[in-house]
């Protein structure tokens, strides 16, 4: 994803950081930011009320393995696998349909 011009949250959500157009891309996508802000809150509360050093490489670790678990727990007909995910998360899904599949 190259620079990005946003100056609102809802600029945020409705930029679909350069992946394709579809309903299962959007839902990914916000997926992803929810997460991302969830993270960054925590840490952000970790860092204001018990002194703790936050440390950027880790908190991009942590916001790639939940959107992974997350995603993977909660998505019905998307499975991710985590080697690709790490590398290219928005290409990485198998979508799997038909009846009675899980």
């Amino acid at each position: 994803m190259g620079p990005v011009n946003l100056f609102t949250v809802r600029d945020l959500f409705n930029h679909r950081g350069g992946i394709v157009d579809d309903k299962v891309s959007r839902k990914l996508w916000n997926a992803v930011l929810r997460i991302t802000g969830y993270l960054i809150r925590k840490r952000r509360n970790d860092r204001v009320f018990r002194g703790t050093i936050v440390n950027i490489m880790r908190l991009f670790q942590d916001i790639q393995l939940k959107s992974f678990e997350w995603i993977n727990r909660r998505a019905k007909n998307i499975r991710f696998e985590w080697e690709k995910w790490i590398v290219r998360p928005q290409s990485c899904g198998t979508v799997q349909g038909g009846a009675g599949e899980d």
